[in-house]
């Protein structure tokens, strides 16, 4: 499944060389993630009744162009691979002109809050395996 999500720099994203900090790239793409577990119900409310969140265990990411203040910029958000215990996420980052200037995969594990350790991910992620088209583990 793909989700979008959509948002504009502010001011309070840039750093001394007045384009967007990499943490605040950081801060987006999860900002995005959260949107897109959201779309498969797995919002916030939703996994913490079910005692259970996602962890980020692995993060590249690629920083091909700069972003300005008032720069209107929109991530696309894919699974890419379900496996067992954890799953990624491609993530791009587009400019207005529709051109990438940022690259991210995520892998992520789903913990169980009370043990602490990773578990099976869960069925709202799992029905994706099948239709990802290339190999998962």
């Amino acid at each position: 499944m793909n989700s979008d999500y959509q948002f504009t720099v502010a001011d309070t994203d840039l750093d001394q060389n007045n384009h967007m900090n990499h943490v605040q790239y950081i801060y987006y793409l999860e900002q995005a993630r959260k949107k897109w577990y959201a779309e498969v119900g797995l919002d916030a409310k939703t996994l913490a009744s079910r005692n259970i969140g996602t962890v980020v265990v692995r993060l590249e990411t690629d920083f091909i162009k700069e972003a300005h203040y008032g720069a209107m910029l929109r991530i696309e958000t894919t699974l890419e691979k379900v496996g067992t215990k954890s799953f990624t996420f491609n993530q791009i980052i587009l400019n207005e002109a529709g051109e990438k200037i940022t690259n991210a995969t995520v892998v992520n594990v789903v913990l169980d809050e009370t043990l602490r350790k990773a578990i099976p991910v869960v069925e709202e992620i799992a029905v994706f395996k099948k239709n990802l088209s290339f190999k998962t583990n």
